[in-house]
């Protein structure tokens, strides 16, 4: 199985946050190659291919700038070369463009990094003695299996074990969740990989229809990952919908995040339903007038259709989001003064403080939230 692939952008920057995958299934349209201008060509090439396990896929020199500007603002000779794990007609590739003459490039703010996902290349890359390993407070019992590392030109790379699932498994069914939250910018996106989000338990099995009638059923997850037997759920409730008019489909034991509850219910709504999703999660929030947690985030996603596209809101009821404290605590950045507290019950704006026996608040800041 080859490596999947993920580009992050910063949606908080820009809202056409890509998201794409190499995989070893043809594509029934062209993916997507992301375009890298280096300044080190010899370098960068060796990155990619000795680090990351990339193959070099061709190789073209030009004499002169490019007239639509695809080597950037430079009139002289240069080069591109395509390399990835896959031919570049099924798979996802990178282009290095290289300017000769040019010793350097100024980053910008836009690109966040990329992601890859394959156990020999994190293995390589452990052997090597590159990388810095991620791991989040309270994601979970053992560190996270992802390593931060620089390609020479300073773009970020975030290395990750496979799980060892084949596509359209709990992979496929995560990728489709985390982007689309991570183009909506709200804490449920990448983040979850990163942060052991999205731990395997070593004890699952396939989910299993324990109870069914025509309108409803009832699905153990028996430790499967919850994105997977959610999409699941969501999928058997718009069959009886369908059928019946309505259907209600309800999960119990998983063993991961579920992610962005507006994922379940757009694809409810597209097929012309009403989708509701309801779910609950560990103690991380404190009742109004108390520091210790007893409630869950318990988020809420509806999606209604409509001519112009669904009407959709998902929201949690608590002020901020669990993944939200460990995107603030990874990125080295404040919290909102009013949304969480410390282990005394004192405001804070450290993710650290919240995570190291505080809470967050309930979505209202008032009685009325704790009912």
């Amino acid at each position: 199985m080859l490596p999947r692939v993920y580009v992050l952008t910063n949606p908080a920057r820009d809202r056409r946050a890509m998201a794409c995958n190499a995989t070893s299934a043809p594509s029934p349209v062209r993916n997507l190659h992301f375009v890298f201008k280096v300044a080190d060509r010899a370098r960068t090439v060796s990155f990619y291919r000795d680090v990351l396990l990339m193959q070099p896929l061709r190789h073209e020199e030009f004499t002169e700038g490019c007239s639509a500007a695809c080597n950037g603002p430079y009139d002289g000779r240069w080069s591109k070369t395509m390399i990835g794990y896959g031919e570049e007609d099924s798979n996802f590739v990178l282009e290095l463009t290289y300017n000769y003459g040019v010793k350097s490039y100024d980053l910008g703010n836009d690109f966040d990094g990329i992601v890859v996902r394959s156990t020999p290349v994190y293995d390589n890359v452990v052997a090597k003695g590159l990388g810095t390993p991620l791991s989040a407070a309270g994601a979970g019992s053992s560190p996270a299996t992802a390593l931060e590392l620089a390609a020479p030109g300073g773009y970020r790379f975030l290395v990750l074990r496979s799980n060892g699932e084949e596509p359209g498994g709990a992979a496929a069914a995560a990728e489709g969740v985390l982007f689309y939250a991570q183009l909506r910018d709200n804490n449920q996106g990448i983040i979850k990989i990163t942060s052991g989000g999205l731990r395997r338990s070593p004890t699952a099995r396939p989910p299993v229809v324990e109870k069914e009638t025509r309108l409803s059923a009832l699905i153990n997850g028996n430790n499967s990952p919850g994105m997977l037997v959610l999409k699941k759920a969501a999928l058997m409730a718009v069959e009886r919908a369908k059928a019946q008019g309505f259907g209600i489909v309800g999960t119990n034991h998983t063993a991961s995040s579920t992610g962005a509850l507006g994922y379940y219910v757009d694809l409810i709504s597209r097929q012309g339903l009403i989708g509701i999703v309801l779910a609950q999660s560990p103690e991380f929030v404190a009742p109004h007038g108390a520091k210790q947690p007893i409630f869950g985030t318990n988020p809420i996603g509806i999606s209604i259709p409509a001519e112009d596209g669904a009407v959709t809101m998902d929201m949690a009821t608590a002020a901020f989001a669990w993944f939200g404290l460990l995107e603030a605590k990874a990125a080295g950045r404040p919290i909102p003064g009013d949304v969480a507290m410390d282990s005394e019950g004192l405001a804070t704006t450290d993710p650290n403080d919240v995570l190291s026996g505080g809470a967050i608040r309930v979505f209202d800041r008032s009685y009325k939230g704790s009912g």
